[in-house]
């Protein structure tokens, strides 16, 4: 188990904390999560769980029983939710999952998911697959600030048949969950249909798929850094000096630097035309849901749109 004392490494170079809440579903990588964590850093840091009942299949009561024991012999104090979702999509359960998240993570706290490599490369894939650009070929972050706190994946450089080797070795047992083999879920039938196809012909598939993903990574946080405008303004003259196709991209990675959600390429190209090519005594502008652009000079400002006050509505204070 060389791995361990890798991951100890990682962990160990996280930001100060308060204490870490584990993602703990009872599958064979949180439970390896949960172990190890709790076997590295029981004596001297806090350490909690969260299990989200999604309530979609027949044994959920039964899995979150068996977390429930688990966390028990353990001596993890869990949090429990029960998910009231409206279809069973993953895309609604990772909102559940992810609000309940938010809502129970302490300030400081980091909470911790148990996402591994080959987790990074079904995702690499999903992107790809979807026309994504460097920041969705980046991947899963490996810690990010989340909340009050941070969000980390300490084994995202770990294969999962390490952590299920792990657990047998330590007699730990795990929930299976026959949901993963139903390939109309995306992601189950990246993981059970593409990556053994890719593996079959290229034996280091997952390993080059996430190097691919720390590359872009890198690139990203670059892009992100050159996004730093003195001023916090977006220079007109940083978009003339760039070809005319890549000044959209600029303006993209501009927008998600100042954590924003960015519109489409069409409206990207739009917005760079129409504010390069005003004219001195024109103000362009430029509005959604979220925040609003508009040139003043030689420079695009971003305003984030205030909510609209109800005057017959009551507030607490």
């Amino acid at each position: 188990m060389g791995f361990i004392k890798n991951l100890r490494a990682t962990i160990d170079c996280y930001p100060q904390h308060s204490g870490f809440l584990i993602a703990y579903s009872g599958g064979a990588d949180s439970t390896a999560l949960l172990h190890l964590v709790h076997s590295l850093y029981a004596k001297n840091i806090a350490i909690r769980a969260i299990h989200i009942n999604h309530g979609i299949h027949k044994d959920s009561d039964k899995w979150q029983e068996h977390c429930q024991r688990s966390c028990q012999q353990l001596g993890v104090p869990l949090v429990v939710e029960q998910a009231q979702l409206k279809d069973s999509s993953e895309n609604s359960c990772r909102q559940a999952r992810y609000g309940f998240f938010k809502q129970h993570l302490n300030k400081y706290e980091i909470l911790l998911t148990a996402h591994h490599a080959q987790d990074q490369a079904e995702t690499v894939l999903l992107k790809l697959l979807r026309g994504a650009g460097v920041k969705g070929l980046a991947g899963i972050d490996a810690l990010k600030k989340f909340n009050h706190g941070f969000i980390a994946r300490p084994l995202l450089t770990l294969q999962p048949q390490e952590l299920q080797d792990y657990l047998h070795k330590k007699q730990i047992k795990w929930i299976e969950d026959d949901s993963n083999d139903d390939n109309s879920y995306k992601r189950n039938f990246i993981r059970n249909q593409i990556i053994p196809a890719l593996q079959n012909t290229f034996p280091n598939a997952i390993n080059n798929i996430t190097r691919s993903a720390k590359n872009s990574r890198q690139s990203l946080d670059l892009l992100q850094y050159l996004c730093d405008f003195q001023g916090k303004a977006l220079p007109i003259s940083k978009l003339q000096q760039l070809p005319q196709e890549l000044q959209p991209t600029l303006l993209y990675h501009w927008l998600t630097y100042k954590s924003l959600p960015t519109a489409d390429k069409v409206t990207l190209t739009q917005i760079c035309h129409d504010f390069i090519n005003a004219k001195v005594d024109r103000h362009p502008h430029y509005k959604n849901n979220y925040y609003q652009l508009f040139r003043w000079q030689d420079a695009i400002y971003c305003i984030k749109n205030f909510e609209v006050i109800n005057p017959t509505a009551s507030y607490n204070w």
